[in-house]
């Protein structure tokens, strides 16, 4: 078994600080018992605040804290199934539901037809339980637009928590969480610059767990219903982002604030899309090295993304070893290295489930941006703000996904977003009734940028 790819490793045994598993249990429990509104509150919380590596090893199957949450959303759902007899997802299950589905199971399959043994097994299985528990905890917890603002509530005090312990950690290079973990945490260090990550697993996620929130924060401020945690949300993000000493949060940043920025131009998002396309086709044509490698320029913090570009070139040259049910032959693609990491999360589909596994990823992807374009395009007033914003956070995401793939908690706040879509959907369908179906005028459009939404009849039905 090569050594980038193994199973049956990781701790011999329980590895959990008492107070990181009362926590954990407390979470557990309000998982399982708070209001169906507040159910994604503990899970997201436990799972960003906990250190990564802590967990329970029982039967050889190891819980960490995101499954030990997931363990918990299986059962809310459960009980709130058969004993309180709640429907549990408001519009029931919606394409977007099974393209998950989908995805997760064909990833899962093919990694066990790729190893046929008891330990990918159980492996696949928990990748299940923690990919579906969170996922459809998530879509219990998600209705109405008002959950959005909910999600900002709660995601400011933590955002401040781990601005605080990055920047002591950027200071001081001792990570604050080794006070609660019986493993010593050191952080990188690049060119004289140290790279904190609190309770994650890298730098890199920790940063991007920021710099994917800022268009979820800037929309409370926005729609003026949640502007305090709004600003608390925005002004911990930036010291986040900065401890990490990424190119990828920083790339992730400016590529959600560059969306924002777009606003105005909304009415011309078709041209733009040809006009990227059209770009990417001249540098196909100009560059001597593939396109990808434009990768390799991408450069805010020191370091370069030579090894990135040169795995995605590996990837795609190597598209008959992984194309059927993935491949963990990547480490020998060079005798230069630079392929050991899957350090890109398109890589790491289709290495991990195959061809089909990527095109299943990525028809999420595109399904996330029409279900959000079909929506802004039917709201009225500030609420067009919330499917902007939202696309602005999911190509925040895809710009990440070319420097990172999430291994640890990043895919609790992932699955949060993609939780978000199906929901739309609904939103989508309400907005069709309650008003005519057209798209926006040419007035919508040259309507400055701080329209005067409480002139607005949208924003007025919104806010009632």
């Amino acid at each position: 078994m090569p050594q980038n790819f193994y199973f049956g490793g990781g701790a011999a045994g329980t590895d959990m600080h008492p107070l990181v598993l009362v926590l954990t249990l407390l979470a557990f429990a309000l998982v399982l018992f708070l209001p169906r509104r507040y159910a994604f509150a503990p899970a997201v919380c436990a799972a960003v605040l906990l250190p990564f590596g802590s967990q329970l090893s029982a039967g050889g199957v190891h819980f960490y804290v995101v499954r030990i949450i997931a363990v918990a959303a299986i059962l809310r759902l459960v009980l709130d199934k058969y004993l309180k007899h709640t429907r549990l997802l408001a519009n029931g299950i919606t394409k977007f539901d099974r393209v998950f589905v989908a995805w997760a199971l064909v990833r899962g399959l093919a990694l066990m037809l790729l190893h046929p043994e008891l330990g990918a097994v159980v492996n696949q299985v928990a990748f299940w339980l923690d990919t579906f528990g969170i996922y459809f905890l998530f879509r219990l917890s998600i209705r109405e637009e008002a959950d959005i603002l909910r999600i900002a509530r709660v995601l400011a005090p933590v955002m401040v928590i781990i601005a605080v312990c990055m920047i002591y950690e950027s200071r001081s290079g001792f990570n604050l969480y080794n006070l609660i973990t019986s493993y010593h945490v050191t952080p990188y260090t690049r060119e004289g610059q140290i790279r904190a990550q609190a309770a994650f697993g890298h730098a890199i996620t920790a940063g991007t767990f920021a710099a994917t929130l800022i268009p979820v924060f800037f929309w409370a401020w926005k729609s003026g219903r949640a502007r305090p945690a709004a600003i608390v949300g925005l002004a911990a993000t930036l010291p986040i982002i900065y401890a990490s000493h990424s190119s990828t949060p920083a790339s992730a940043f400016l590529a959600g604030v560059l969306v924002l920025c777009l606003w105005p131009l909304r009415m011309y998002l078709r041209q733009i899309r040809w006009g990227i396309a059209g770009m990417i086709a001249l540098l196909a044509l100009v560059m001597k090295a593939p396109v990808w490698y434009v990768i390799q320029k991408v450069d805010f913090v020191g370091g370069h993304g030579w090894d990135r570009a040169f795995l995605v070139d590996q990837f795609s040259q190597h598209i008959s070893e992984w194309w059927l049910i993935g491949a963990d032959s990547n480490a020998k693609w060079s005798i230069h290295g630079g392929t050991w990491d899957r350090c890109n999360q398109y890589v790491a589909e289709g290495l991990s489930g195959g061809l089909l596994t990527l095109v299943l990823f990525i028809a999420l992807l595109v399904m996330g941006f029409s279900i959000l374009g079909r929506a802004r395009k039917r709201a009225r007033g500030v609420d067009r703000w919330l499917y902007w914003c939202l696309g602005a956070a999911l190509l925040a995401h895809i710009a990440a996904f070319w420097g990172v793939s999430y291994f640890d908690q990043m895919r609790v706040p992932w699955l949060l977003l993609l939780a978000v879509f199906p929901a739309a959907e609904r939103w989508h369908a309400k907005a069709n009734e309650q008003t005519q179906n057209k798209p926006e005028s040419e007035q919508d459009y040259i309507s400055n940028w701080n329209e005067d939404d409480s002139s607005n009849p949208g924003s007025q039905e919104a806010a009632a």
